[in-house]
């Protein structure tokens, strides 16, 4: 069986490699246009940044003292304004479209 993500892994101990390969295997699976590879690891890249940034004692802190609902509607408009972002590559696939 194959196995990327390690689900038992020890706390702490992110995992860059395996979440950039699952990725990367997404964007082998949708299709082979240079489209797919640059919003797949785009999101990678995006996914990495936000389980590091919400490990930060400033964020942390400021999460705290926001309500629940604000803090909510904050984070789905950071989360879906960025895949957005990158899913424009998906959609163009090509380079040709960019020109």
């Amino acid at each position: 069986m194959l196995r990327v993500m390690d689900r038992k892994k020890p706390k702490g101990k992110p995992q860059v490699k395996a979440t950039v390969i699952v990725f990367l295997v997404s964007a082998i699976w949708h299709g082979t246009y240079p489209g797919f590879f640059i919003m797949f690891v785009s999101c990678a890249l995006m996914d990495i940044a936000n389980r590091n940034i919400s490990k930060l004692n400033f964020v942390v802190s400021i999460a705290n003292a926001l309500p629940v609902n604000l803090k909510l509607i904050i984070l789905w408009f950071w989360n879906f304004g960025f895949a957005g972002y990158f899913t424009v590559a998906f959609i163009y696939l090509e380079y040709g479209y960019f020109a």
